[in-house]
């Protein structure tokens, strides 16, 4: 049997105005993609 602990240690991304100012397009759909699969996988609401 394997638990998946993932939600214990994964977290979502945050991001500052300056963050959100100086990263390329890429990089925040990335984030993006991460912070949606989180919400996703551990039942986040």
């Amino acid at each position: 049997m394997v638990i998946d602990t993932a939600c214990d240690w994964v977290k979502p991304i945050y991001l500052t105005d300056h963050d959100i100012d100086v990263m390329d397009r890429q990089t925040k759909k990335d984030i993006l993609a991460h912070n949606k699969a989180w919400r996703k996988n551990c039942n986040i609401h």
